[in-house]
């Protein structure tokens, strides 16, 4: 455009090839708009955009329930992705006295604590996908010493067939018996 040119612009909203910009889109239901922003200046020259906006039906991830009804479920973290999926991280943590002997034989192992997550919730139907890890390195194969304090994250991942998923992290640690003051 020439300095000093004027510049014109227009907008229009249309569903299924029907101008919807008076009415606009319905966000409560899935569907989606064609939205085309055209500019032109004094010498007839054009730029347009055209852009697709589409609503989404939300889809739950895989659910999580507690074996005891009594335990509440711990409130998740949730991110929607770009592509729409939804993924859900739930927190928790079981601290344990060191005793004598020592749980599980001395080692916690990863089947151990895939049976104690297991044993604490049910999931909803999908793949799983698990690890034990200790900073961050996996331990699966090691396992964690019981008679010494220490921790790990057991981190149990049921993604259903269309991508969402539901992690449950659980920390586990063991800690010396507490000595009563003096």
């Amino acid at each position: 455009a020439q300095t000093g040119s004027t510049l014109s612009a227009s907008s229009t909203m249309t569903q299924n090839g029907v101008d919807i910009s008076a009415t606009g889109l319905d966000s409560s239901t899935p569907g989606s708009c064609l939205i085309t922003y055209t500019v032109a200046d004094g010498d007839g020259n054009t730029a347009t955009l055209e852009l697709t906006y589409t609503f989404k039906e939300r889809v739950e991830p895989p659910a999580i329930d507690p074996a005891d009804p009594n335990t509440p479920v711990p409130e998740p973290e949730e991110e929607v992705d770009k592509g729409g999926l939804v993924h859900q991280t739930y927190r928790e943590q079981i601290v344990q006295i060191i005793t004598d002997p020592p749980a599980f034989g001395g080692t916690l192992t990863a089947d151990d604590l895939k049976a104690v997550i297991e044993g604490r919730y049910s999931f909803g139907a999908g793949t799983v996908t698990y690890a034990m890890t200790q900073n961050g390195a996996d331990i699966s194969a090691a396992g964690l010493p019981s008679n010494v304090p220490g921790s790990c994250l057991g981190r149990y991942t049921v993604t259903d067939g269309d991508g969402n998923s539901t992690t449950l992290e659980l920390t586990y640690t063991f800690i010396e018996k507490p000595v009563p003051p003096a």
